[in-house]
This record gives C-alpha cells, sequence and structure tokens, in this order.
C-alpha cells in the first residue's frame, strides 16, 4: 500500500493515515515522502511497517553512510540529512512538552540552541554481540545476528576493533563491552581512566557514563553553570560525573543505588557525601538550593516528585534521556510548585532518534 507521511514522532517513524483514517507508523519514510509500505503488524488502533519503495522523496533525504543500514538495529535516521534531524529532534521535543501542558500562555520559557557535534565516530561506548567468530549486533527488536565489520557512529578506534580477534577473547556469555580510556579502548572486564575537562574519571564497562564523550564537557558546563546557592544533591549520580566539577565550590550529596557506581566514585571524589540508596528511599533530612537529577530512560520514579516538592530546592535540574518521560515527571514537579524555564537538547546520537536534554526548573514564588 502507499502512504503520505505527515510528520516524524518517537522513535524516527514517519506517521501517516490510511484511507479510513488508521494510523500507520513507517520506518525509513520522511515527513512528505509518498511511500509504498510492507505491514509489520498490524493492532486495532495502527498499524507498523517500513518504508521499501520511495514514490515521491524528501529533499531531506540522504544515502546513509553505513552499508547494514536497515538491517542492523543501531541507527534509524541516517537516512535523513544531519541538519534535518537536529530539527526534527526539537519539534518533538516541544511538540511532547506541548502535549503535557507544559508551555503555558505567557511563560518566560526559553528554547536553548541545541548543541551538537560530529555525525560519525562519536560513540565511545558500545556492547557487541559474539557468535562463533563473528562480532556485530541484534537487528532491531530481534535476536537476530548481523555480522559488523566497522560500524562508523563508533569511535575509530573501537570501530578498528570489529576486524580484530581481541573482542572475541573478552566475550562472556556472547557479550562484549567496549568504552573509550585515554590509552585507547577498555575491552570487557579490564579497567582504564577516561580524562573530561581536565579530570580523570576511572572508566569500565560495569557502570554507566555518557557515550558521547567529545559533548559531554559541554553539558557539564551547562549543568554547573545552572547550579544556585551552596548546597547540592546529585541524584541518580552514578560515578559521580557532575559531582566531580561542583564539590570544589559546593557541598554535594550523591546519591546512587549502584554500589559498582559508587566504588568508582570513591576513587576520584574528595569531598561529596556518597549514599548508596535508590532516590525514593533515601531520607531527605538536608536541604539543597539545587538538585540535580538524571534518571534512566524510565524517568522519575512516581515518588521522586512529591519528595523534592517537600525539599523545596529552589530549582532543579533535570538531565533527560527521554523527552516523554520527563514530560510526565515536568507535569508532577508542576504540581509540587515548580515551572519549566529552559530546556536545551544535546545531540549526543545522531543519525538516530535518541536525544539528551538538560531542563531547568524554578520554584514558583509562593510555593
Amino acid at each position: 500500500m502507499n502512504i503520505r507521511i505527515e510528520e516524524l514522532v518517537q522513535k524516527g517513524q514517519g506517521l501517516g493515515h490510511m484511507e479510513d483514517g488508521k494510523v500507520v507508523f513507517v520506518s525509513g519514510a520522511l515527513p512528505g515522502e509518498l511511500v509504498e509500505v510492507q505491514i509489520m503488524q498490524s493492532k486495532k488502533d495502527y498499524i507498523t511497517g517500513k518504508a521499501i519503495s520511495i514514490i515521491e522523496s524528501s529533499p531531506d533525504r540522504c544515502a546513509p553512510q553505513c552499508p547494514l543500514y536497515g538491517i542492523c538495529g543501531g541507527c534509524n535516521l541516517m537516512h535523513l540529512k544531519h541538519s534535518a534531524q537536529k530539527e526534527l529532534k526539537k519539534k518533538i521535543f516541544l511538540d511532547t512538552l506541548q502535549k503535557f501542558q507544559l508551555l503555558d500562555k505567557g511563560s518566560s520559557f526559553q528554547m536553548e540552541k541545541t548543541v551538537s557535534g560530529t555525525e560519525f565516530g562519536y560513540r565511545s561506548r558500545v556492547r557487541f554481540e559474539v557468535q562463533g567468530t563473528d562480532v556485530g549486533f541484534f537487528q532491531s527488536g530481534t535476536h537476530d545476528f548481523v555480522p559488523t565489520a566497522q560500524c562508523p557512529v563508533l569511535d575509530p578506534s573501537i570501530s578498528r576493533l570489529l576486524s580484530q580477534g581481541d573482542l572475541i577473547g573478552s566475550a562472556s556469555q556472547g557479550k562484549v563491552s567496549v568504552c573509550l580510556g585515554d590509552a585507547g579502548p577498555i575491552i570487557g572486564k579490564r579497567q582504564g581512566e577516561l580524562t573530561v575537562k581536565g579530570h580523570r574519571f576511572p572508566m569500565s564497562n560495569d557502570v554507566f557514563f555518557q557515550s558521547n564523550v567529545s559533548l559531554l564537557p559541554e553539558m557539564i558546563d551547562c549543568i554547573c553553570t545552572n547550579v544556585v546557592g551552596t548546597n547540592v544533591m546529585d541524584l541518580y549520580s552514578g560515578i559521580g560525573t557532575f559531582s566531580a566539577f561542583l564539590e570544589d565550590e559546593h557541598d554535594v550529596i550523591a546519591v546512587e543505588k549502584d554500589p559498582n557506581c559508587l566504588k568508582q566514585a570513591r576513587k576520584h571524589l574528595h569531598s561529596t557525601q556518597l549514599f548508596t540508596d535508590s532516590v525514593e528511599n533515601f531520607k531527605f533530612s538536608n536541604w539543597a538550593d539545587t538538585v540535580i537529577v538524571d534518571p534512566p530512560r524510565v524517568g522519575l520514579d512516581r515518588k521522586v516528585p512529591f519528595l523534592l516538592g517537600r525539599l523545596k530546592p529552589s530549582r532543579i535540574i533535570y538531565t533527560s534521556c527521554d523527552s516523554v518521560t520527563f514530560a510526565r515527571d515536568a507535569t508532577m514537579l508542576k504540581k509540587q510548585g515548580y515551572a519549566l524555564k529552559s530546556s536545551r537538547i544535546f545531540d549526543f546520537y545522531p543519525q538516530t532518534s535518541h536525544m539528551e536534554s538538560v531542563n531547568i526548573l524554578e520554584r514558583r514564588t509562593g510555593k
């Protein structure tokens, strides 16, 4: 069947409608295009499919720079020019805020300029699948193995490992993780260090760390310059990426439930108070001027907005990797007396629909 694509939505899918009005989500399609669609799944309210032929092409379409694009599950926007990718992400983000009624009429909300870098060779962390003597990835939404000889979004020093046997020998249960270190790629269970903005972080594959280190300094600067007051709480703190640049001038409390992360944090933090606990169960006996939250993709536990409402920090800095869960949480924080003042997108993952954002929420006067 042929479908006219109206817009791109979450996950980079094109949205169109059948003649009877039923919604169709199409991968590999762009706004304005007329595409032939192969149906992948038919549900009561919608259909999912993929574009198998472009009948009328968008001027923003480009040739993918990877022979496995559309097969490997890693990228979903490589057929869209990078400049258009950035505009798309901004539109999706703002549409989501609007849907959750976070952009009140007459509000002083400001959408800051998107921070972006190189289109390729940016990714500094990855987990490979290993089958026999082959290394690669799973196809999107499946466990179908795709052998991979090179990956254009990986840091070149990591991509080169795909043709070397070192990865296969380091695999455990059919997987091997690699992250970038100062001395080169850190493979499997090995340890190393990574210097960011002059600070040396202990680095390993068993803890979370941002996977675009070239743009990380700008995110750190954005967060640190928006901190107000003396007392700071760093929630979902990981290995203390933000605390490292705040503890010299602020009294910092960091809360992280992963003991491996806090083990690494203790190696490089000096005055930050570290607590091993989930944020929702942490006893908030201290007050804070600024609270930083950097939750996983699922967002805040539903208890956390109420806990922050009782803590009453002047400012909340919310770092998000999912615009929908952020908007949901910001709506809950709005009920606790906070207004969204500004947002900035960090295009950490070109060629994909994923994005990071730093969002500033301030406590309304009298709340």
